[in-house]
């Protein structure tokens, strides 16, 4: 699956956020903090999501999303983590 879990992270997040975005906001280039905004609880909501779905456990250094400033940025890190977790 060259793609890996990409399009699924997607879903998830615009779930989160009660549909506020479609997948064509969420580009790689889209600026966390400024063109897509997701609070922290928001953000730990999605983690646990993930992690529920996939039943793996996401690195502690992701669960702070201040460190991203791009959805591309998370999204490669989250599909990073889940292709090495995930059986």
């Amino acid at each position: 699956m060259s793609d890996g879990y990409r399009e699924e992270i997607k879903d998830l997040l615009i779930s989160i956020l009660d549909g506020a975005y479609t997948k064509e906001d969420l580009q790689s280039n889209t600026q966390i903090g400024t063109e897509l905004i997701i609070d922290s609880i928001a953000y730990i909501q999605f983690i646990v999501l993930v992690e529920e779905k996939y039943d793996c456990l996401i690195p502690d250094d992701l669960l702070d999303n201040t460190i991203f400033s791009t959805y591309g940025e998370l999204e490669n890190r989250l599909n990073e983590s889940l292709l090495s977790n995930v059986a």
